[in-house]
């Protein structure tokens, strides 16, 4: 297996290559550390930094590559070379209006990659808890069947989260809340079916997977589970609209990347 880590028009995060280094030994895969600016100060800077974090991945079967060139240009010549498993990179929590640089680069290297993406804060170093958003549909499973084979790999418990529009009327409590998943789960609905479905998939993987329903608005109850239950890894699907390339910039999965806590894996394929 292999992975690459891509750090675009910006230094080495010594927290972010930390959590690359453990994704990479969990799942005892190669690494190439691709570091591409388009200014030879940034390059020269970047280098320097990765100079001070190197001895995170001692040990591991990993290759440095400094590349002088448009960060998406330098990826994409990369994917065309090797076949890579997943890619991981550092992302910042969105702290103004306007688009830096750096977030447009970062953009651009998600909407292209053809594999799936990590982005990963500067935030949390551990690697145990997996939050599986589903919408509910079939069109899911490719999110399921992911993250089944990344939590074999690593190691990690999984829970299964579906968002709902709005808290029915009738229900107000916590616990009539739990009543009414084991009720929905035992009904031939679409969306109890998916659930059953993924918890088979998870379960056949050696994962046991709690199943979670929250209403409201989808990306408030997304952010508000994975603060809750301190999630390290928010897995979503290239289509939790329609695709992933038309739902960024102001788009539901922009604003959880946006402001998640946690690392946040988009799935655009799956791996062995």
């Amino acid at each position: 297996m292999k992975l690459l880590y891509i750090v675009a028009d910006q230094s080495v995060v010594p927290s972010v290559a930390d959590f690359v280094s453990q994704v990479a030994r969990k799942m005892e895969a190669s690494l190439l550390v691709l570091v591409a600016a388009e200014k030879e100060q940034t390059l020269a800077e970047a280098e320097a930094s990765f100079a001070n974090v190197c001895q995170t991945f001692d040990g591991l079967p990993y290759t440095a590559k400094f590349v002088l060139g448009d960060p998406v240009s330098s990826m994409n010549a990369e994917l065309e070379k090797e076949s890579y498993q997943m890619i991981l990179m550092g992302v910042r929590r969105r702290q103004r209006l306007i688009p830096s640089h750096f977030r447009l680069v970062s953009q651009r290297i998600i909407k292209h990659s053809p594999i799936p993406i990590m982005l990963v804060r500067d935030i949390r170093g551990k690697l145990e808890r997996m939050l599986v958003c589903t919408g509910g549909l079939d069109i899911s499973e490719p999110v399921v069947d992911l993250s089944a084979k990344l939590a074999t790999k690593t190691g990690m418990e999984a829970t299964l989260l579906t968002v709902s529009a709005a808290v029915p009327s009738m229900y107000t409590g916590m616990m009539e809340m739990e009543e009414t998943l084991e009720e929905l789960l035992e009904t031939e609905t679409p969306l109890a079916q998916h659930l059953r479905h993924s918890a088979e998939i998870l379960a056949k993987s050696g994962i046991p997977a709690q199943i979670k329903v929250r209403h409201g608005d989808v990306v408030e109850a997304i952010l508000a589970e994975t603060a809750e239950g301190q999630y390290d890894v928010l897995v979503l699907g290239e289509t939790q609209s329609q695709t992933l390339r038309g739902l960024l910039l102001g788009s539901v999965t922009q604003q959880i990347i946006n402001r998640a806590p946690s690392a946040v894996l988009i799935s655009k394929s799956t791996f062995d």
